[in-house]
């Protein structure tokens, strides 16, 4: 190969080599708070659900609750203030697990997703 072709080879390499390099990614958004909190087990049911991550979000995010029945409880729009989504429940006419699962865009474009789950075991069930 000629000298020029070898430098426009080793040129172009080099440029991969920076442009396809892989860089130290921002750390992952991570869900700092949940209402109602991961894990607990609710004596009366909540009658919304929210997600506080730790970065701002985007206008773009979903919400959704899913419980023992494989039914979605979530209803209306996602509601987003800053770092924090929210939306309101119907009524959970069932005693037993909920899954809360988020998605949203970050104000910076990444996306994030994640869930938590609760329980509620009460008689007192939301507008029963």
């Amino acid at each position: 190969m000629p000298i020029c072709g070898r430098t426009i080879v080793a040129g172009a390499l080099a440029l991969g080599a920076v442009i396809g390099w892989p860089t130290p990614a921002a750390a992952d958004t991570a869900l700092v708070a949940s209402s109602p909190p991961a894990g607990t087990v609710l004596h009366v049911a909540p009658t919304r659900v929210t997600a506080t991550l730790d970065q701002p979000v985007g206008s773009f995010a979903t919400l959704t609750v899913v419980g023992p029945d494989s039914y979605t409880w979530t209803t209306g729009q996602v509601e987003v203030s800053g770092s924090q989504l929210s939306a309101p429940l119907m009524p959970l006419r069932h005693v037993g697990g909920y899954t809360a699962r988020y998605r949203a865009l970050t104000v910076d474009g990444n996306e994030v997703a994640g869930s938590w789950s609760f329980m509620v075991s009460a008689p007192e069930l939301a507008g029963l």
